[in-house]
Formats: C-alpha cells, structure tokens, sequence
C-alpha cells in the first residue's frame, strides 16, 4: 500500500491539480487574448487567486489522504508524519527541507503553469502594440509590401522587408516579456521576503 502511495495514488492527484491549472490558464490566456491591456489586470488578479486556491487545495487532499492512510490502513504504524511535515510547510515555512521538498516540487509543477500565463498577462501590459504610432508603422510596413507586390507580382517579397515587419511586430513583444519576467519575479520576491516569510 505504501508503494501505491508514493507511486500511483500521490501522483494522480498531483497530476489532477495539474490538468485544472493547464485548463483555467488556457482559457485566462484566451481572455487575455481577446481583451485589451487594462482589463487584462483583472486576469491577472484572478489567476493569482486561482493558484492560491489550487495550491491550497492540493497541499489539504495530499496531507488529508495521507492522513487517513496512517489512521485508517495502518493506524498502529505512523507511516507518514503529516503532523511534521505541517510544521514544516506552515509553521516554520522551510520549504526546501528535505523532508518536504518532495511537496515543494509537486505544488512547482502546478504553479509553473501559472507563473508562464503571469509572464505573458504582464507582458500584455507592457507591450505598445496598442499604441497608434505601432499600429501606423506596422501598417505602414504592410502596405509597402502589398505595394511592391502588386507592382511586381512575379518578384519576392524583400527580405529585409519581411525583416522589418517582423521586427517591427515582435520586438515590442521581446520587451514586454522581459518586463513581465522582471515584474513577476520582483512582486514575487515582495511576496516571500515582507508577506510570507515576515
């Protein structure tokens, strides 16, 4: 039974965990997609909200279901100290102890989905694609194409063309993720250093 535990029973509700948060994060992409920048904050505050639910949820079914193992299976062996392993999460919050750091990577497999959504939510907020002047060269660069095109349907497109209208659309989204990753990473560090390690 032990074995069923650690190797089939623990994983499977790892991996329920996981599937919810793959699926709420498509559809909050989705949305993000569809919005513009402002409202895109209002995602961003739920899927925060959502991983903290989820990550609460998985953490109470693992230590619930391994609790009842100990008391209900085996209740005259203590095969898993899910009293010790509590003080560890939630008293003294060493979360890269030993001994729980198995947790610590099951909730990072749930969290790793959200935290790649919050890079890309954020970097929907820095990116300027919404601005007009971007708007104007993008669509300035289109219609030289065309242009050309129509001139000279026969010939290629110019690369350095193409190149410019590739880079005219993407290198705005370049600095939005890397705001977005900075950001995130920076209201993480807040996060842990002032709210959860006090």
């Amino acid at each position: 039974m032990l074995v069923w535990t650690a190797l089939l029973f623990l994983p499977a509700i790892n991996a329920l965990f996981d599937v919810v948060s793959l699926q709420l994060s498509r559809r909050f992409l989705a949305k993000i997609n569809e919005d513009n920048r402002y409202r895109n904050i209002l995602w961003i505050v739920a899927d925060v909200l959502v991983a903290i639910v989820l990550l609460m949820g998985l953490y109470g079914t693992i230590f619930l279901s391994l609790d009842a193992v100990d008391r209900l299976l085996f209740p005259a062996v203590e095969l898993f100290t899910v009293a010790r392993w509590w003080e560890l999460l939630w008293q003294q919050r060493d979360w890269f102890h030993p001994e729980i750091l198995w947790l610590t990577l099951m909730a990072s497999t749930t969290l790793i989905v959200t935290g790649i959504h919050l890079v890309f939510a954020f970097a929907h907020l820095f990116v300027p694609l919404w601005h007009r002047s971007d708007k104007e060269k993008i669509a300035g660069l289109i219609g030289q194409i065309r242009s050309r095109t129509a001139a000279h349907p026969a010939d290629k497109v110019p690369e350095a063309d193409c190149r410019a209208l590739a880079r005219a659309y993407y290198f705005p989204w370049e600095h939005g993720i890397v705001l977005g990753t900075l950001v995130l990473w920076g209201l993480g560090y807040v996060l842990y250093t002032f709210v959860i390690r006090g």
